[in-house]
């Protein structure tokens, strides 16, 4: 080694000495710098469930580790403890045991430890049932409801798996899909229908506008307090339909009453007073509400759903009307009575009443209370569902049939009004001041009452009887029940029997079930009946030869029941046995419910072909109601 070398060799040894010296100095000046910062990091907020998940807590503290750079693993655990609360932190350290001090952890463990206490894994088909469930509320907008959404649809997995051994996100479609179900505003829906885009982004950008566009022109309707053309929504739309149909059924009513006003006008202008004449004025002016009466559909002469008042062939002096005592019409489209029916019910409806007072019952009228609505004792009656099972029966009033229903929960029985006519007992109403309360809590007004007498299976009581406007349900309450001693069971065993015979000494347990089955036992025994004194015959075609098909191999569990079944068939006469025939045909075996068989013959294998075809055409409807011409007794089976 000569004199050069080792100066070379020398100087490449001071350059890599100052080389390392300058990194270890920074080194130590940068551990020094990161101690300093560290000791001066105050802890990150605590965490709250209720207002995020874990995941974006630890998102925005990995967030705050970089701002404050902090790089050692050990003063990110202990930066974690100090942050995540007091409540958490100990119950990490109850979940953990006395053997894994959370002291002792690496902040990689310590993240999984806390994720897993704090935020579990969903189950897919849970988080897709959120994610489909959810709907724009009223107090959100579009970026809300997109928010909520995308946070709903990050556990769904909503993923196929391709042919190139990767798994595809689908998840745009669906949030696409839900995306335009949930939207609460139905214009805005229609108008991201009926557009061509298709991709999430552009849809979305196009609901942001139009909802930007909607609330604009709302404000600047209201600061010019004139209309405009913007797209109503379902409530205001809900308002102009009421309106527009309110309009079309006066408009009905003035075709159908035009004629019938002008005819009638002339024969009674001479007999109205001054006074009579301006409240028909003013009535005329005023037109009622025929859907709020029920009447809209219907004819105003005979009550008929299928024509107008103009196309009405009835004759009108022949209709009478026993609510208002004019010709012309009948009671169901009595307007005058019906009207005041609907004031009378509205008045005791919005009569204030002091609810301390007060006492419901789950069903039926249950008591009698004194309440102040205009002099009048108010009733709850609260009927039972219809999806219920009802107790109906057929009574006897003042010798009149009637059928209702047995309410144990009604204290009086009451009859609707258009039925208390129809039997047309020939006692007049007595005046009541007893109303009805509904289940909705709507006042029912009482006629009146009357007592009458009650006849059921040669029990005779008298009793009072309620009688309410039409459109009500004939309930027999307490009283009756009591008087008449009804037991349930009983009334279960005659529902199935019961009669609606006009006689009054007429027993409805003549036609009991037990009594049928002892009167006609011939007739419902439980076996297979035939047709007597009736023979059929068979027709074979020419030169037609017998055909014998091999019997059929019938499984060895079902050999003891066939044949039992076959000894029963020759027992009752239905089969005979035979030693030879040249004709055969297969046993067909099929196995019923019950654990019985069912024993057909096939037929098809060669006896079908060499029989001449019966054939029995349907007649034609036409004809058969021609048939029935002139006739007076018609059954329905």
């Amino acid at each position: 080694m000569d004199k050069d070398q080792l100066e070379s060799i020398l100087a490449v040894f001071a350059e890599t000495i100052k080389v390392n010296n300058q990194t270890l100095l920074a080194q130590f000046q940068y551990q020094r710098e990161s101690s300093a910062t560290t000791a001066n990091v105050q802890p990150f907020e605590e965490f709250d469930s209720k207002k995020e998940k874990f995941s974006c807590y630890l998102e925005r503290f990995a967030n705050y580790l970089e701002v404050k750079n902090i790089t050692s693993d050990k003063k990110k655990a202990q930066l974690l403890c100090a942050s995540i609360g007091s409540i958490h932190y100990n119950s990490l350290s109850a979940f953990s045991g006395p053997d894994k001090p959370i002291k002792d952890l690496k902040y990689a463990n310590l993240k999984d430890a806390f994720s897993s206490m704090l935020s579990p894994k969903r189950n897919i088909v849970v988080s897709q049932h959120y994610f489909l469930s959810c709907y724009q509320t009223e107090k959100q907008t579009i970026t809300d409801y997109v928010a909520t959404l995308r946070q709903n649809l990050s556990d769904c997995g909503f993923h196929v798996e391709c042919v190139c051994e990767e798994r595809v996100s689908i998840a745009d479609v669906f949030l696409r899909a839900q995306f335009v179900r949930g939207i609460r505003d139905n214009w805005i829906r229609e108008q991201l229908l009926q557009s061509d885009v298709t991709l999430f982004e552009d849809i979305l950008a196009k609901a942001i506008s139009l909802e930007a566009s909607r609330i604009q022109s709302r404000e600047l309707q209201s600061q010019s307090g004139s209309s405009s053309s913007v797209p109503v929504t379902a409530e205001e739309q809900v308002a102009t339909n009421k309106l527009s149909q309110s309009r079309k059924s006066r408009s009905d009513f003035r075709k159908q009453t035009s004629g019938n006003r002008s005819k009638s006008r002339n024969k009674f202008q001479n007999n109205r007073s001054g006074s009579q004449h301006r409240n028909t004025s003013r009535s005329r002016n005023s037109r009622p509400d025929f859907r709020g009466l029920g009447i809209d559909n219907l004819c105003f002469k005979c009550a008929s759903a299928h024509h107008r008042s103009n196309d009405c062939t009835v004759d009108r002096y022949k209709l009478h009307c026993h609510l208002c005592s004019k010709k012309g019409h009948v009671a169901k489209v009595c307007i005058t009575s019906l009207t005041k029916q609907q004031a009378d019910t509205k008045q005791i409806s919005h009569t204030s009443y002091d609810p301390d007072n007060f006492q419901s019952q789950p069903y039926g009228i249950s008591k009698i209370d004194p309440v102040p609505v205009s002099n009048n004792d108010i009733v709850d009656l609260h009927e039972v569902s219809h999806s219920s099972g009802k107790y109906i029966i057929t009574v006897f009033i003042n010798g009149k049939p009637q059928e209702m229903e047995v309410d144990s929960g009604a204290r009086f029985s009451i009859l609707p009004e258009d039925k208390f006519f129809n039997l047309n007992l020939g006692s007049k109403l007595q005046p009541t001041s007893i109303c009805f309360r509904t289940f909705s809590n709507d006042i029912v007004p009482c006629r009146g009452k009357l007592n009458v007498s009650v006849t059921y299976k040669q029990k005779v009581v008298n009793a009072d009887l309620y009688v309410v406007p039409p459109g009500h349900d004939s309930l027999l309450g307490r009283d009756w029940i009591r008087n008449l001693s009804l037991e349930l069971k009983q009334i279960d065993a005659d529902m199935g029997a019961r009669s609606f015979v006009s006689d009054p000494t007429f027993d409805s347990a003549t036609l009991s079930v037990d009594h049928l089955l002892n009167e006609f036992p011939t007739i419902f025994q439980e076996k297979i009946g035939r047709v007597p004194k009736f023979q059929i015959s068979l027709k074979l075609r020419e030169n037609a030869k017998p055909i014998y098909t091999k019997e059929r191999d019938v499984p060895y569990a079902l050999r003891q029941r066939v044949e039992k079944e076959l000894d029963s068939l020759e027992k009752s006469g239905i089969i005979s046995p035979i030693a030879n025939s040249d004709w055969g045909s297969p046993l067909v075996v099929i196995p019923k419910a019950d654990g019985g068989v069912r024993l057909c013959v096939d037929y098809r294998c060669g006896v079908n072909d060499r029989l001449v075809s019966s054939n029995f055409p349907i007649k034609r409807i036409e004809d058969v109601l021609s048939n029935l011409r002139n006739s007076k007794f018609f059954c329905k089976l």
